[in-house]
């Protein structure tokens, strides 16, 4: 069979290509997983935002060949065998998605356990449960584990939760979820008895049993897809996008990926869209909201030398800000706190045109009583900071 682009993975982002592609003329295959493994990750992270799963039941009004098979390419380029059928295409986009990383520990000690996708597809929640993995996820599934009257134990195998989130940050959802009931315990190797253990240690690129190697395709140290700025692969015919890629997973930015992809297949090359060199907020599922754009503390005193940092608590919850000391460029912002997901926008929107906090501050528009207040507040406690 010959199309002009296959698409393997089934989600709300591929979905969104296919329909790209179709009204450009594109004969266009869309593949499947049997197992549904393409979606797992997209139905987590709707589950824990507490939002409705979006253009996942609808692929039957899509206009291309809909198929339900494990695909992997040939070593002839090009060619992609399905179901015992070799399929031809000038393109082919991965977007499989990302699975649960499992260490090796539990996979070779077969250990009985769940991962945060198993558990949440089952729809019953244990009477106890210990998640073990400190980071957004194992926070995030602990707070939806506790709504849930579920006696909930988190185990963190490092010094503190979040190790990747600025420690005030990290320290101040520490105290939420201790709050509302949950056992926390650092640095042990043996995890309390409960009903179910749930290994929330991560996730991977979904990238094993494909053949990718086979196509030339590159893969990192954490078998994630490496793209450039076109979303190509290191084979120039193959395409990828979503939380199998590189990049920090986010499902709108995968939806923004598949406008790309559909654009640069369809489009000379003088016309091809490219993705900025510039930090993208990334937007944790956690209780309250976490928000994060561009560096921490710690890596902007390693870039930077001479930076400033404030920390300014706001209704029900903070903001970190880190700046340049004697220029004022906004080089990080970190915020935990309900608005964060809108606040972060303004702070997005500042870095990129370049605005500094003097900028800022010398423009008078933050209306009162709203966030944006909270936000000038910040600005001011920055400056007002030796």
């Amino acid at each position: 069979m010959h199309f002009d682009v296959v698409i393997i993975g089934q989600t709300s982002a591929t979905k969104s290509l296919v329909s790209g592609l179709t009204e450009k003329g594109k004969k266009v295959a869309l593949i499947s997983l049997p197992d549904g493994s393409d979606i797992l990750y997209e139905r987590l992270i709707h589950y824990l935002y507490g939002s409705k799963e979006e253009s996942i039941q609808d692929f039957e009004s899509i206009r291309a060949e809909k198929i339900t098979a494990l695909p992997e390419f040939d070593s002839q380029k090009g060619v992609l065998l399905v179901n015992g059928q070799s399929w031809h295409a000038k393109d082919f986009v991965l977007g499989m998605g990302a699975i649960p990383f499992i260490p090796n520990s539990f996979a070779s000690q077969k250990l009985p356990f769940e991962t945060p996708q198993s558990l949440l597809m089952k729809r019953k929640f244990p009477s106890s449960a210990v998640i073990l993995g400190g980071g957004p996820i194992g926070v995030s599934l602990a707070h939806v584990l506790i709504d849930k009257r579920c006696e909930t134990t988190l185990v963190c195998q490092s010094n503190r939760l979040l190790p990747k989130i600025e420690p005030e940050l990290a320290q101040f959802l520490n105290e939420k979820l201790q709050e509302k009931g949950c056992r926390i315990v650092f640095n042990t190797e043996q995890p309390p008895k409960s009903e179910v253990l749930i290994l929330a240690t991560g996730m991977r690129g979904h990238t094993q049993g494909f053949g990718l190697e086979k196509q030339g395709v590159y893969l990192n140290e954490k078998k994630k897809v490496v793209v450039n700025d076109q979303m190509q692969t290191s084979n120039s015919r193959i395409w990828a996008l979503g939380p199998l890629t590189h990049y920090p997973p986010n499902l709108a930015f995968e939806a923004h990926q598949a406008i790309m992809i559909a654009n640069n297949v369809t489009s000379p090359f003088f016309s091809q869209m490219r993705l900025e060199n510039e930090p993208f907020p990334k937007i944790y599922p956690t209780h309250p909201r976490l928000a994060t754009l561009g560096l921490r503390e710690d890596e902007a005193k390693q870039k930077f030398g001479n930076v400033k940092t404030s920390v300014h608590a706001i209704e029900g919850g903070m903001i970190k800000l880190v700046a340049r000391k004697r220029s004022g460029q906004i080089v990080g912002v970190h915020i935990c706190a309900p608005t964060a997901s809108e606040m972060i926008l303004f702070f997005n929107l500042a870095m990129r045109s370049g605005l500094t906090i003097f900028d800022l501050l010398d423009r008078h528009h933050f209306p009162s009583p709203s966030y944006a207040q909270a936000i000038y507040q910040c600005l001011t406690r920055w400056l007002e900071t030796d």
